[in-house]
């Protein structure tokens, strides 16, 4: 009728408002009963009608697309980085998801939602996508999260492996994870089964094994290193306190009396060379540095504390890789490698030194010998 004031939407809302709050209160009070009742089956036998599936599939792969925007890859062509993302996924991921040539746990089979095998199911993400997956893992799926998620470079080294599985045979995967000559079968042919043999046989699928060095750069090798030094750097990948998302499960299942036994038998070994020599550094600007340090800039001697007959607790650095101690020194100056005295005082250190000087450390630590640093060092001037 004329003259009549319109009625707004404020007070269409405010009208509707007990409607919209009693049809809510019913949902939840539904939504509660179906619950307390027991009548929803959660059996994993029970499997979920189509729609569920559907719409949690769809509801998963919008969501890890929308988290992993921003990742930026890094380069993943590497052979040494596949194959030290092989050797972990063979141990940790492989009993769920299978393998080129290795069939899953059948056990895996009638979990709700079964793990995919892999190939196709990796060819749905891309590598930032493959990478939040594997970082974050994924709810209600029994896809756990990385254990050390500050580890990116451990992250990015499973994605390197995993953008090569869908062309991979299990030839090709034998060859990034076998190291036939430590290798539990012929543990189990020989009749030694004991469980330091095992875990000499598990160490040496990425450490030195046999006279062959690690099986990447990145990867540090152990023998002749400290006793002393190996039993706390196991302790601390066991408690977390050093953050390694592909150590730490294995340092959690060693006990204390095993821990003790391997790290004896890895000082006792003839020292080997960890892999390349010098990388992009310096071995005269490095030894500079191992011996006098950059007063300038703070940085003390490394060899003050990494020195021949120096504290056991400090690693012998001599021979190792320069990647690996390159890459070590990058995580103390970035705070992710921690949690302990020793790599406090790492972590300052590590700070102060720019890009060039890591390099030039590595360069000396991984030319110098059974000889001593300084004799290395003259070598290679």
């Amino acid at each position: 009728m004329a003259g009549e004031t319109p009625i707004t939407w404020r007070q269409k809302l405010r009208a509707g408002a007990p409607w919209i709050v009693g049809t809510l209160a019913a949902l939840g009070i539904g939504g509660f009963l179906v619950a307390w009742s027991g009548l929803f089956n959660v059996a994993a036998s029970s499997g979920h009608w189509s729609v569920t599936t559907a719409i949690l599939e769809f509801g998963l792969e919008s969501s890890v697309r929308t988290q992993s925007i921003g990742i930026d890859p890094p380069p993943l062509d590497d052979d040494g980085l596949a194959r030290l993302g092989a050797n972990h996924f063979a141990t940790g991921c492989a009993p769920c998801h299978g393998a080129p040539g290795v069939e899953r746990s059948p056990i895996v089979r009638n979990m709700l939602p079964e793990p995919p095998r892999l190939g196709g199911a990796i060819e749905r993400w891309d590598s930032a996508e493959l990478y939040w997956v594997v970082s974050h893992g994924l709810k209600f799926t029994g896809m756990p999260a990385w254990p050390a998620e500050e580890r990116r470079d451990e992250v990015w080294a499973l994605v390197a492996f995993l953008e090569q599985v869908p062309d991979m045979t299990p030839g090709e995967y034998r060859r990034l994870t076998g190291r036939p000559s430590v290798d539990l079968a012929t543990l189990s042919r020989s009749g030694d089964r004991s469980p330091l043999s095992e875990a000499i046989a598990a160490c040496g699928q990425c450490h030195e094994a046999e006279g062959l060095p690690p099986i990447d750069e990145r990867v540090p090798a152990l023998a002749g290193q400290h006793a002393v030094y190996l039993r706390a750097a196991l302790h601390d990948y066991a408690s977390g306190v050093r953050a390694s998302g592909m150590m730490q499960p294995v340092a959690a299942r060693l006990d204390d009396d095993l821990i003790a036994e391997l790290s004896t038998y890895y000082a006792a070994l003839p020292a080997i060379r960890g892999g390349d020599s010098s990388g992009s550094g310096s071995v005269e600007r490095g030894r500079r540095i191992a011996e006098a340090g950059v007063p300038a800039d703070r940085i003390p001697p490394c060899l003050s504390c990494h020195g021949d007959g120096k504290r056991d607790l400090f690693p012998r650095l001599e021979g190792q890789s320069a990647t690996y101690i390159a890459g070590q020194l990058r995580l103390f100056a970035e705070g992710i490698r921690g949690g302990t005295p020793s790599a406090e005082i790492m972590q300052a250190v590590a700070r102060r030194l720019d890009d060039e000087q890591i390099a030039d450390v590595a360069a000396f630590f991984a030319n110098a010998g059974d000889t001593g640093a300084s004799e290395a060092a003259e070598a290679g001037r």
